[in-house]
């Protein structure tokens, strides 16, 4: 999985979406994982980690959009990429070493533009890797404090 992250966010290698949605699926939302029970229906509602526009200039795409985009697909359901927006540029978190300093560096980047899309949803939040969960932990607050009723985080990789 790390290799085809790599080969996705720096390679390019955007068909590598489709099998790391595969991944995520299989192990959180077939029918024998742990959260199989999440009954998708119209409360539920995919959205992708949003990039900087910067670092989305520099890389031409999303990686965590194109894998929501497949998981979306196969378990029917929608996805959404304006709701959560990064609103402020911060550098690499490979950077930041420890979750204290990540958890600083993401204070205050996302914004919920459109809060009413959220209310009472069951919110599926995607990324390629978590490291210490910074990433996932802000963007979830930001979600529930915008009206998400849960949230459900799932990435392709824990480093």
């Amino acid at each position: 999985a790390r290799k085809a992250i790599h080969f996705l966010k720096y390679q390019r290698a955007k068909k590598l979406a489709e099998p790391l949605a595969e991944l995520i699926f299989q192990r959180i939302f077939s029918p024998t994982s742990f959260h199989s029970h999440c009954q998708c229906s119209i409360l539920t509602l995919i959205i992708p980690i949003p990039l900087s526009q910067k670092r989305l200039k520099q890389r031409g795409f999303n990686q965590a959009e194109l894998i929501a985009k497949h998981l979306a697909e196969k378990m029917s359901v929608k996805m959404s990429v304006n709701i959560l927006e990064k609103i402020k540029h911060t550098e690499s978190q490979v950077e930041a070493r420890t979750r204290q300093k990540r958890l600083q560096n993401l204070k205050g980047t996302f914004m919920v533009s459109r809060p009413k899309e959220l209310k009472d949803k069951i919110v599926i939040l995607i990324d390629d890797v978590a490291t210490t969960g910074a990433t996932i932990f802000e963007a979830s607050r930001v979600l529930q404090k915008a009206g998400a009723k849960k949230i459900i985080p799932a990435v392709v990789a824990k480093r």
